[in-house]
C-alpha cells in the first residue's frame, strides 16, 4: 500500500533539496511553488500552522523516529538530520539571514513593526490606563557577542504617571516623593503578528526574558488560535505575562484577554544594563526621569506618536490592505 503523503512528507521534500535551512512559512511557501500543497490534500484554513505543529512534534519524537531539527532561533529554522553533514557553516547561515530573511521581513507588506502604532494608540486610552510607549529598536544596541543580547529588549516599553492619573496638589506629589511612593509604573510589551502552535511557546518566554525589568509584562498579538489560547492562559497562570489581542479591523475591540501579574519593585540592575546597551531605552529612562522630577509629562514628542481619529483610520485601512 502506498503510503500516505503529510505534512512531513512535504516538509522532508523541499529540506532534502534546499541549500540553506528553512523557517516554517519558507518550507510552505516553496511547496505551494512545486504543487506539494495539492499532494497534501489538506482542507485547513492555516496550513503552515499546521505543518509547523507537525515540525514541532516530530522534533520532540524519540531518535529513532525524529527526522527534523533545528538549527536556529529568531527566526527559527529547520533542517533534515540525514543531511546533518551537509549543514552549512553557522557563519553561511548568519550571512543568508542578512541577505535574505532578515531583508525580506523588514520589505515585507505587514510586518511586526506595523503593529506598534496600533498598540501606541491602544494602551494611550484602555483598562492599563493612559500608557505612554515607546518602540526600542534592538539594532540600535551595542554589539556584543553572538546571542549575548538575545531576549533582553522587548519590542516597546511603556509608562503611566501618577499625575497623568489624578489631579493630585502639588503638595500631595512631593509627599509621594519623600515616603517613596511609586511614582510611576512600567510596562513591557513582546509584538506578535501571529500566535500557534509552532511559535507560542517560545514567542511568551521571549516575552518573560524581556520583561524582568517591569512592573507589568505582555506579549501582544494580532491573530491567536483559539486553542493556543487556553495554553497561554496556563503559561500566564505560571508565569505571570498578560496576553493582549490587538483588532486591527477596529481598534476598540482590542482588549488585554489576560492581565499581567504585577511587581511592585523593578529591576533595577536589568534596567542598568538596557540603559547602558540601548540608546532608545536610555532615553526613555531620561524622559521619565525629568517628567518625575517636574511632576508633569515632558517631551512628549520622545514617545511613539498617537494618532488622531481620522489618522488610525486611515492607518488601519492601509494595514488591513497588505495583510
Amino acid at each position: 500500500m502506498k503510503s500516505k503523503y503529510t505534512f512531513l512528507s512535504l516538509a522532508e521534500e523541499i529540506l532534502a533539496e534546499s541549500d540553506m535551512p528553512m523557517t516554517i512559512r519558507d518550507i510552505w511557501n516553496s511547496a505551494v511553488l512545486k504543487c506539494l500543497d495539492k499532494k497534501v490534500g489538506s482542507e485547513g484554513k492555516t496550513p503552515v500552522d499546521t505543518l509547523g505543529a507537525c515540525l514541532y512534534d516530530n522534533i520532540h519524537k524519540t531518535e529513532d523516529k525524529k527526522k527534523f531539527m533545528i538549527v536556529s532561533r529568531k527566526p527559527t529554522l529547520f533542517w533534515l538530520i540525514s543531511r546533518k553533514n551537509e549543514l552549512p557553516s553557522q557563519e553561511k547561515i548568519d550571512d543568508f539571514l542578512d541577505k535574505s530573511y532578515i531583508k525580506s521581513e523588514k520589505n515585507s507588506l505587514y510586518n511586526e513593526r506595523m503593529i506598534h502604532q496600533v498598540l501606541a494608540n491602544y494602551v494611550n486610552n484602555c483598562p492599563l490606563g493612559h500608557v505612554y510607549v515607546k518602540t526600542i529598536f534592538h539594532e540600535n544596541s551595542l554589539k556584543g557577542k553572538k546571542g549575548q543580547g538575545k531576549w533582553n529588549y522587548p519590542d516597546m516599553v511603556g509608562v503611566s504617571f501618577i499625575f497623568s492619573e489624578d489631579d493630585y496638589n502639588p503638595a500631595s506629589i512631593e509627599l509621594m516623593k519623600l515616603v517613596q511612593y511609586p511614582m510611576c509604573k512600567f510596562y513591557s510589551f513582546e509584538l506578535k503578528k501571529s500566535l500557534n502552535f509552532g511559535n507560542y511557546k517560545e514567542s511568551y518566554f521571549q516575552a518573560v526574558s524581556n520583561s524582568s525589568w517591569s512592573n507589568e509584562g505582555y506579549l501582544v498579538c494580532v491573530d491567536i488560535d483559539d486553542e493556543v489560547k487556553h495554553e497561554l492562559k496556563r503559561l500566564s497562570d505560571a508565569f505571570g505575562i498578560g496576553l493582549i489581542q490587538l483588532n486591527i479591523d477596529n481598534i476598540d475591540d482590542s482588549m488585554i484577554i489576560y492581565p499581567s501579574a504585577v511587581k511592585p519593585v523593578i529591576d533595577i540592575a536589568t534596567i542598568e544594563l538596557l540603559v547602558s546597551k540601548n540608546k532608545d531605552f536610555l532615553e526613555f529612562i531620561s524622559n521619565v526621569n525629568n517628567s518625575i522630577k517636574l511632576n508633569k509629562l515632558v517631551d512628549k514628542a520622545k514617545y511613539d506618536k498617537v494618532l488622531s481619529v481620522d489618522e488610525l483610520n486611515n492607518y488601519l485601512s492601509k494595514l488591513n490592505s497588505k495583510k
